[in-house]
């Protein structure tokens, strides 16, 4: 007998049916204590009444008597199991119970959260793997020409070091050859000047975002002007912080800072490519919002996502090289030129926060995982990463060219789209008498995913546009999916 039917079941002294009451009685009792674990394979019934010395015909009318009352359950010619009453029970419970007094326990139970998180659930923008025909998705890079043997191989080298134990010991900030490549890459793809001792490695632009929050953010108190519309998970990272979000226009030159409170200590930003406007930031904006930073004793967070992608031209410097005074903080990411699921990023930080940001990673999640960090420098020192996004430069030019002749061609008179000379997705303002919304619902029944700007910012913005990706769709298949729009808009 096996040890777990162990139960020292005590058999009445009468027999008959009182004995089979008995015997199913314990059982009930040893399944409901969890001493007999759900879907548990019960022993034959004719080695059970050997072990307990009754009859087999006691045994198999116990075993009906327990599966009629839901405890056990059979599969033909496969035995009898333990049943999951637990699970059993709670439906019991739910459907007896109304759905209005179910609202009430869950509402007092989620009490137990803080304020904030009482609300919050995932945001509809979040990429799902859901197959869409035609994919003008935000966030999804091109992932067809990424490397992936070269990467192998890479990772191989990197994981063969660390066998041998030739790998530097991991450290918060980041390994000094992952932080050495990307000042590297960064002064020359995105006009930064920075030092290696000023770059922190983070688990991608969120992670980064998520560390500034804990640092400038003095809950209930701290100001943080944000650009209207503008990136939604910033805006959750730093309502979650306890930050007062302050809504700024974006015109035609980037955010409006003539609009910026004098009291705001935090201003986020996305100049080289406005999210999810497209717009970017002119030099002389550029200037303004430093010197309003200066004279107001503000810190910048300047969001730098996917300037690499640049179609025409050289970068304007970055705001955090135009800083001579400290106020920046410079956030980058692979995730857009490589892809997401690596989860690696960077924060360029002044001199004077950088101990506060390293502590502060250091207690957020020790340190980002070393192969990837090797394998990534040694992709970037090698030259890779320069002609992986030469690559996708190209490529994202002709969709972005295929983009705007639909556009012309199809909604010439419905649709005004926002030039740009970098990044990879694109906006169009509607000029005709529809809903950004209601068309991006309407057009994904005829197999087109895209976005309306207020699905990617909040409602005060109120800008009638439509976001186009062009990174997840096919360049011959543009043409077909701006055709549907326009059948939607007929």
């Amino acid at each position: 007998m096996d040890p777990i039917f162990e139960l020292n079941i005590c058999l009445p002294k009468n027999k008959g049916e009182q004995l089979q009451q008995s015997i199913a009685q314990q059982l009930k009792t040893a399944i409901a204590d969890g001493r007999l674990q759900a879907n548990l394979n019960m022993p034959p019934s004719r080695k059970l009444a050997e072990h307990l010395g009754v009859s087999r015909n006691t045994v198999i009318a116990v075993y009906a008597t327990l599966s009629s009352e839901g405890y056990l359950y059979s599969h033909a010619g496969a035995g009898t199991y333990v049943a999951d009453i637990h699970q059993q029970q709670l439906k019991k419970v739910l459907q007896q119970t109304s759905s209005q007094s179910a609202l009430a326990r869950q509402q007092q139970q989620q009490k137990k959260l803080s304020a904030f998180w009482r609300e919050q659930s995932a945001p509809q923008f979040v990429v799902n793997n859901t197959p869409i025909e035609f994919d003008f998705s935000v966030g999804i890079p091109e992932l067809g020409f990424f490397p992936f043997t070269l990467w192998r191989k890479l990772l191989t080298q990197a994981s063969r070091l660390q066998e041998q134990g030739r790998l530097a010991a991991p450290i918060a900030a980041g390994q000094l050859s992952l932080r050495s490549a990307i000042a590297q890459h960064v002064s020359v793809s995105r006009a930064v000047a920075c030092h290696i001792d000023n770059i922190v490695v983070t688990a991608g632009a969120q992670q980064a975002l998520d560390i500034l929050a804990r640092i400038l953010i003095t809950p209930g108190q701290t100001q943080v002007a944000m650009e209207s519309p503008g990136y939604p998970f910033a805006r959750h990272i730093f309502a979650a912080a306890g930050a007062k979000i302050i809504d700024v226009s974006v015109d035609e030159q980037g955010i409006v800072v003539e609009q910026i409170p004098a009291n705001c200590k935090v201003i986020y930003v996305t100049p080289s490519h406005q999210f999810p406007t497209g717009v970017k930031m002119s030099a002389p904006r550029r200037l303004q919002l430093l010197a309003f930073a200066q004279q107001h004793s503000a810190s910048i967070i300047e969001d730098d996502y996917d300037s690499e992608i640049r179609f025409q031209g050289s970068p304007l410097d970055a705001l955090q090289t135009l800083d001579n005074n400290g106020l920046v903080f410079y956030v980058g990411t692979f995730s857009k030129c490589l892809m997401p699921d690596l989860r690696l990023g960077f924060l360029v930080t002044p001199h004077w926060a950088r101990e506060a940001i390293v502590t502060a990673k250091l207690y957020c999640d020790w340190h980002s995982p070393i192969l990837l960090q090797e394998t990534l420098a040694m992709f970037i020192h090698q030259g890779h990463l320069v002609r992986h996004i030469q690559k996708l430069r190209k490529c994202y030019h002709q969709r972005l060219d295929s983009l705007q002749w639909a556009l012309e061609h199809y909604l010439k008179d419905k649709v005004e789209p926002i030039v740009i000379s970098s990044g990879a997705h694109m906006t169009a303002l509607i000029t005709a008498d529809f809903n950004a919304q209601a068309l991006a619902n309407k057009v994904l029944q005829r197999g087109v995913k895209l976005y309306a700007i207020n699905d990617l910012s909040n409602d005060s913005s109120n800008i009638n546009g439509l976001i186009f990706g062009l990174g997840g769709i096919d360049n011959k298949l543009i043409s077909e999916g701006i055709f549907r729009l326009s059948q939607c808009m007929a």
